[in-house]
């Protein structure tokens, strides 16, 4: 009897992998050896580390045309919380941090979910190529270094199928602008706050009215990757969609609000149990 290289959330991923990189010309292997991709040879990393590389394998790798490894995706599967699943994503996560190689970590959340009609894994691949050209025109003065902040809200992307943008709360945004002009609810702009819990995590706040002094809140995490500085914007466009869920459940009587005083009592007691990394609307 013969394995499947692939089991079924690995197919979907693979299939993905490869249509983003379709629109970027670059290239999706799957199964290839750590040793394969990071030169461990006479590296000086510590023996069992350097064992672990000779015998683990990236799930897949994402390189150009010139099959120079870019980034590595890995999908974590149910498994992955039993301890010797979590043991070696460690020392996965610490060679590559060794490396500085960039990865990548994904579960059936980053395929399932889909955010103003991107599904994470799109998502995150595409603006990795997105930032990765970004950098180069910084860097060759075609975006003048006043201009170099990037912010995916603010960026569309060319693909095969057409311009796409890659604000992940457009549509949440959308909808909350509808119910204000509906009249539904008094403001359409929502506050928020992303942080970092200092041990690898990030951390997201929201909260908008719904009424004259009461309102909402929701607030989610997302662990980091190692992809770039811009990872933090995937959670403002998470907790603002997930927002808008628990708005629209209120307006159908099927939630519950709070007073605002205690929305923004929850706000202060957030920002300063973390590591503030941008906000919006916080007093």
């Amino acid at each position: 009897m013969l394995k499947k290289l692939l089991n079924l959330p690995e197919s979907v991923t693979d299939a993905r992998l490869r249509e983003v990189c379709d629109d970027f010309d670059a290239h999706v292997f799957a199964k290839v050896r750590v040793a394969d991709v990071l030169k461990i040879e006479r590296s000086g990393i510590p023996d069992d580390l350097y064992k672990y590389a000779l015998q683990a394998h990236f799930d897949f790798v994402v390189s150009n045309l010139e099959h120079e490894p870019l980034f590595s995706v890995e999908f974590d599967g149910p498994t992955h919380s039993e301890p010797d699943s979590k043991r070696r994503d460690e020392m996965k996560n610490k060679i590559c941090e060794i490396f500085d190689f960039p990865l990548l970590r994904i579960n059936r959340k980053y395929l399932d979910n889909v955010f103003s009609n991107w599904d994470l894994l799109r998502w995150f691949c595409t603006v990795f190529f997105i930032k990765k050209d970004w950098d180069r025109r910084v860097e060759s003065g075609e975006i003048s270094y006043e201009d170099s902040i990037f912010d995916p809200m603010f960026v569309s992307v060319r693909t095969k199928s057409g311009w796409r943008s890659l604000e992940l709360e457009r549509t949440a945004r959308s909808i909350l602008g509808e119910l204000f002009r509906a009249g539904r609810i008094p403001f359409h702009v929502p506050s928020w706050i992303i942080a970092s819990d200092g041990n690898h995590c990030y951390k997201a706040l929201a909260w908008i009215a719904t009424e004259e002094e009461r309102g909402v809140m929701v607030e989610t995490a997302m662990k980091y990757h190692r992809l770039g500085d811009w990872v933090q914007f995937a959670i403002r466009g998470i907790v603002l969609n997930h927002l808008v869920l628990h708005v629209q459940s209120v307006l159908k009587g099927e939630g519950q609000t709070q007073p605002y005083s205690i929305l923004k009592a929850r706000a202060d007691e957030f920002r300063d149990k973390y590591d503030m990394i941008m906000a919006f609307g916080v007093g």
